[in-house]
């Protein structure tokens, strides 16, 4: 029996996405991340992948957790993972930033102290 059909209900049955989006979650006590146990993307990338029942489409796991907690993210903006921890979805660790300023830090070492900060 799987994980899901074990302790969750089916899909069938309507779970909020926050309660769906938990259930996924692994806290890691040493940096603060909360690891994705999901699914992921298969990608070069390992972000990530939480079905929406609401749509009928795969989310990143991180975006869900941005909006679930911070809010809506601003149009034309990427979620920058500041602990440069693709499986984290711990919305503190998360900022909403342009494209080039996502790629100006993709090489940079982890900032979560500094991610509050306009100039970081």
């Amino acid at each position: 029996m799987s994980r899901w059909s074990k302790y969750m209900p089916r899909a069938s049955v309507k779970v909020s996405m926050q309660t769906r989006f938990e259930y996924y979650v692994e806290p890691e006590p040493m940096s603060g991340c909360w690891l994705w146990i999901g699914s992921g993307n298969g990608g070069q990338k390992p972000y990530g992948r939480l079905f929406d029942l609401a749509t009928g489409k795969n989310e990143l796991a991180h975006r869900v957790s941005y909006r679930l907690f911070k809010g809506e993210i601003p149009a034309g903006f990427q979620i920058d993972h500041c602990c440069r921890n693709m499986q984290c979805v711990n919305p503190n660790h998360l900022e909403a930033v342009t494209m080039e300023e996502n790629k100006r830090r993709r090489w940079l070492p982890p900032h979560c102290s500094t991610c509050q900060c306009k100039a970081g």
